[in-house]
């Protein structure tokens, strides 16, 4: 998207132009969630942003611990978002990889987003995210996900408080 509008439904073939263009920030958001979609995505992951090997077996892979790599021209990172059925009793997690160079941030994952979703809403609303680059904009996915790790956190909480109360009851 350009500094003061956010526009949609680009190909691949649009990346290398929109990239080359230091003014747009381009965020591309894949939800893989076949072998088609899957091989769609390492096609423009290698051969359009031509990021390493390693880093798209790794994006293209679930079960990954989290971390940052850095490179050159880019980061890529993995991390976890806490799925709607996560309790204290039952913690799941949905695997999110991504890339942020100067102007793009490239997130991946097999299942869709609630934190994501909700960036897209907002983004369509607004270019604030945009127009302060692409920093800024993963700032704002990456805040949205640690949001919905807040209610697992105090579900925790109560859970641990009980547990001590019971066990101080002895």
């Amino acid at each position: 998207s350009g500094g003061d509008t956010v526009e949609e439904g680009f190909s691949a073939a649009d990346l290398p132009a929109l990239l080359a263009d230091k003014s747009h920030v381009v965020w591309l958001d894949f939800q893989a969630e076949n072998e088609t979609q899957a091989k769609e995505a390492e096609e423009i992951l290698l051969n359009v942003f031509k990021f390493h090997r390693l880093t798209v077996e790794d994006c293209l892979e679930t079960r990954n611990q989290p971390k940052v790599e850095v490179f050159p021209n880019y980061l890529y990172f993995i991390l976890h978002d806490v799925k709607n059925e996560t309790n204290s009793a039952n913690f799941v997690t949905i695997e999110l990889d991504g890339y942020i160079g100067d102007n793009f941030v490239v997130t991946f994952h097999t299942e869709a987003f609630r934190s994501t979703e909700k960036d897209k809403r907002q983004m369509r609303s607004t270019a604030f995210a945009c127009r302060r680059g692409a920093a800024y904009l993963l700032q704002q996915i990456l805040d949205h996900l640690v949001d919905l790790y807040m209610p697992v956190v105090d579900d925790f909480d109560e859970t641990i408080n009980v547990l001590e109360e019971r066990v101080f009851q002895v």
